[in-house]
Formats: structure tokens, sequence, C-alpha cells
């Protein structure tokens, strides 16, 4: 029974070191598969953006709109287009 145990503990402890050099591995890989996403989700923020307007928007409500969103972004390209499959 000692003899079992003790075979358990140096197994154990021989594990260790293994399982400390696996996690540290994958840690370093998941870090750098963060800052990707990051610098991918900082690019795609800096894409076009769409502001919906339903048709019951009154011109005020649109212009405060435009307005609005300006302010929170610098360099703004407005296009004003009308989805045709939204047609009556």
């Amino acid at each position: 029974m000692l003899l079992r145990n003790l075979i358990l503990i140096l197994a154990m402890l021989g594990l260790l070191p293994l399982g400390f050099f696996f996690m540290r591995r994958l840690d370093r890989y998941l870090d750098g598969s963060h800052k990707d996403t990051e610098e991918a989700e900082k690019k795609s923020s800096e894409g076009p953006s769409r502001v919906f307007l339903s048709d019951r928007s009154s011109d005020e409500e649109i212009l405060e709109a435009i307005r609005d969103y300006r302010k929170s972004h610098d360099h703004l390209s407005i296009v004003i287009s009308e989805d045709e499959t939204e047609k009556k």
C-alpha cells in the first residue's frame, strides 16, 4: 500500500512540470490570439456603419441623428439610400 502511494506521488510530481509547460504555451497562444482579435475589432470599428431611420422619421429627427453620429465620428461620409426591398 505504501509503495502504491509513493508511486502515485512521484507520478504526480513528474506530471506537474509538464502541465505547467503546456499551460504556459497555451497562455502565450491565447495572448497572441487576443491581440489579433483586438486589432480586428479596431479595424472593423473604423469601417462603414449604418444608421437606420424609419419612414415615419421627420426631417428634424433625421438631421438630429446625423448630428449625433457626426459628433462621435471624426471623418464622416454620409450616403443616404433607399432599400429596394422595403418599397411598397
